[in-house]
């Protein structure tokens, strides 16, 4: 990266993942985890994870850890809480850049990490935070220091990588490091480099990745015994492939392809051309590539995502794993078509394919500002028209392949998704009637230890809240169970049941609901959003 103009997307990038860190947290696996690093928080118990005070076995640890560390340092917030994650993002994006550059060379890997960073799953895993990027993150940078190491590389990169394996499995268990391997593999296979697939110094990284992991399973060992280390390092990746595991939804084999289409945007229809070329090349070499070249971006994706489609248990962020290796697909074959004027045909596709995606995603964010949330900002609506307006005029004013093939869409959607964070979700928060509760009960000083939840609860009303609201089963604990006066999260039902109840009831707020993480078309239409919306109250009982 030497030109200035380079640092333009990037900052742009940045603006929009920033954007995401200032939006209320989501439920229901983001408010669980912020109100979990809470209550890590207050008991200073880093060993041990704890959900609304029950032993709790699922998510590794370091997702708590570095929240937990980043109240400590920031306060308990949303911002506080979503910070390590977007560090860990610029991590891996960081990392699959200087991957790409040492594999190719340095104008690829440029391409690589903007790719990366641009895609529409970054800006969701940088805005609702789960245990993702806890794993990407190490995961990418381990790989780096590991090819470098394996491609004639010092001892210590060899040490970073195990460190980076050893953290990104404390981010979500053994994905971390079979991610890695699966790709590296690949790549020794292709090349025929037994030589350097079965070096004794790989076995120098083990004390340092045991080392690392060692607290947090003699922490397991205790709360669990030998079940809870088992299920860190077997049952609650691989139990989900070999049916040990207790979760599963049984999703078609092909979950992750439609998922692909909409996450890893606006980059999809350039990695299929460039899987199809990279299986092309190899294929013609007699599956036998040089000392030079490199099959691991084509056999970590192409691994992983059988590996992952397998599974009896799929959500979309799980394939999230495989964006490394895709944007090094695509770096590539965006460098060759920049490179190699006979393939006009395929540049002229893609320079129209992208005006039409970036002329699409502005008009869905302006229609959705103006006409189903109007509450947006007319200013902020204002300066996204105009830098929209900025970015299509660009088009025509920068006519290189470089420009229209990369970094165009890069600042296309970095800034359609910079709106939508600064605009949109704002908006669509405010349906989330659990975190303004919480709100609302932190700003008017009201008690934690008095909160209380009948017929639904909600983590965001716990983390925001500032404490654990206990579920209220019968009308009459409160005066024998439970002391009064206190404060009620409940629905209509609720409502009902305590107003016709012997004790006093004043109701200090009513919250409109709606689960946001689940959007649906009748409530984004403004004309049939009551139908989807229902009223949560906020109680006092005396």
């Amino acid at each position: 990266m030497k030109r200035p103009a380079d640092i333009v997307p990037i900052v742009i990038l940045l603006l929009g993942w920033v954007a995401g860190m200032f939006v209320d947290i989501m439920e229901v696996d983001a408010g669980q985890y912020a109100s979990m690093s809470l209550e890590m928080l207050k008991s200073s118990d880093f060993l041990h994870l704890r959900d609304r005070g029950v032993d709790y076995l699922d998510k590794p640890p370091l997702i708590f850890w570095l929240t937990t560390l980043s109240f400590k340092a920031f306060g308990v917030g949303t911002f506080a809480y979503k910070l390590p994650s977007v560090l860990l993002a610029m991590l891996a994006v960081w990392s699959t850049g200087r991957l790409g550059a040492f594999l190719y060379d340095r104008r690829t890997g440029y391409y690589a990490a903007l790719i990366q960073a641009s895609c529409q799953a970054m800006f969701l895993m940088n805005n609702d935070v789960k245990t993702d990027m806890y794993m990407i993150g190490p995961m990418a940078f381990a790989l780096w220091q590991l090819v470098v190491f394996a491609r004639g590389g010092k001892w210590w990169h060899l040490q970073l990588g195990f460190v980076g394996l050893a953290i990104a499995m404390l981010g979500k268990g053994p994905i971390g490091v079979v991610a890695p391997a699966l790709a590296m593999g690949a790549d020794f296979v292709l090349r025929r480099d037994w030589k350097g697939l079965f070096r004794r110094p790989w076995l120098l990284g083990l004390p340092v990745f045991a080392l690392l992991l060692l607290p947090f399973c003699l922490g397991l060992h205790e709360q669990f015994g030998w079940k809870g280390v088992k299920f860190f390092l077997w049952t609650q990746s691989f139990g989900r492939i070999t049916g040990a595991s207790e979760w599963q939804n049984d999703a078609s084999p092909f979950f992750f392809v439609h998922t692909y289409a909409w996450s890893f945007l606006p980059w999809t229809l350039v990695l299929l051309p460039a899987i199809g070329r990279k299986i092309r090349d190899i294929f013609r070499r007699g599956f036998r590539l040089s000392a030079t070249e490199e099959g691991l971006s084509l056999g970590g994706f192409v691994l992983l995502f059988i590996a992952l489609s397998t599974s009896r248990f799929k959500l979309p962020h799980y394939i999230f794993v495989t964006y490394p290796f895709a944007a090094l697909l695509c770096a590539a074959y965006l460098k060759s078509l920049i490179e190699q004027s006979p393939r006009r045909w395929e540049r002229t596709f893609f320079f129209g394919q992208n005006l039409l995606l970036v002329v699409l995603t502005g008009i869905v964010a302006g229609t959705l500002a103006v006409w189903a949330f109007p509450q947006v900002s007319l200013l902020l609506t204002l300066v996204f028209a105009l830098g929209w307006a900025a970015v299509l005029f660009s088009y025509f004013r920068f006519p290189t392949a470089e420009y229209r093939l990369v970094v165009f869409l890069v600042v296309g959607f970095a800034w359609v998704n910079f709106f939508v964070n600064a605009g949109l979700y704002p908006q669509l928060l405010t349906f989330q009637s659990t975190g303004k509760a919480g709100q609302y009960i932190r700003e008017n000083d009201i008690p934690a230890d008095r909160l209380y939840a009948y017929d639904e609860g909600g983590r965001a009303l716990d983390f925001y809240g500032g404490g654990v609201a206990q579920q209220v089963n019968h009308v009459e604990e409160f005066g024998t169970v439970f002391p009064k006066p206190a404060y009620l999260y409940t629905t209509e039902k609720g409502r009902t049941v305590f107003t016709n109840s012997p004790h006093r009831v004043t109701l200090l707020k009513t919250f409109p609901h709606f689960r946001v993480g689940n959007l649906k078309l009748k409530f984004i239409n403004p004309a049939t959003r009551p139908e989807k919306v229902s009223p949560r109250y906020l109680l006092r009982i005396d």
